[in-house]
């Protein structure tokens, strides 16, 4: 079974960008075992708006997404 480092002083929020509320509810339970806060969001054309107004620092996103994919989601973060 895989190991995972976390380093909580570092990396305590993180922005989980999918249309899939499984893959949601799944990466905040494993992420919060190791004390990570995880927020979920399913409509990728709201992610950019609370990356800034909540200043989130890492953000995990899903690529192939309906609306706004993951690619021009990351282009338009990138030029933030």
């Amino acid at each position: 079974e895989p190991s995972m480092t976390i380093y909580p002083d570092s990396i305590t929020r993180v922005l989980h960008v999918d249309d899939d509320p499984a893959m949601t509810r799944l990466s905040a339970h494993v992420l919060r075992e190791h004390g990570i806060e995880v927020t979920g969001l399913h409509d990728s054309t709201k992610a950019l708006g609370r990356i800034v107004e909540e200043n989130f620092r890492i953000a995990i996103v899903d690529l192939q997404m309906p609306l706004l994919d993951g690619f021009e989601l990351l282009r338009r973060i990138k030029a933030a």
